[in-house]
């Protein structure tokens, strides 16, 4: 199961319901984690300068990948802010975990299967 698939199924889904900053995080540190309800603000547009939660979180599972995440949303989804990405409707949020999973598991993070939890 690729890392986008197992944020997708904290995404919004029962029992886990989350927002797409801690859908990542839980993807990757796990649902139990305290950084998983600690990133439930960074939602919605919430983060600094607008920024996609999820590429917020990524870059809290993934500091030194900052570039690489704000890069990639670029060049995929011609932004990296959320209003921008959920704006027009095209990209949206379920891309966005994607892409941003797909970012992090390209360099080496493996993803916490949800039925672990």
């Amino acid at each position: 199961m690729s890392a986008g698939d197992v944020a997708m199924q904290y995404f919004h889904i029962a029992p886990m319901n989350l927002p797409c900053s801690s859908a990542i995080m839980a993807t990757y540190k796990g649902a139990r984690d305290a950084q998983v309800q600690g990133t439930m603000h960074l939602r919605g547009g919430n983060a600094p300068n607008n920024e996609c939660g999820a590429i917020s979180a990524a870059k809290l599972v993934r500091p030194d990948l900052e570039d690489n995440l704000l890069n990639k949303f670029q060049e995929v989804a011609g932004s990296w802010k959320c209003a921008d990405l959920r704006g027009d409707g095209k990209f949206g949020c379920a891309n966005c975990l994607k892409l941003a999973s797909q970012v992090l598991e390209d360099h080496g993070e493996v993803p916490i299967p949800a039925q672990n939890e």
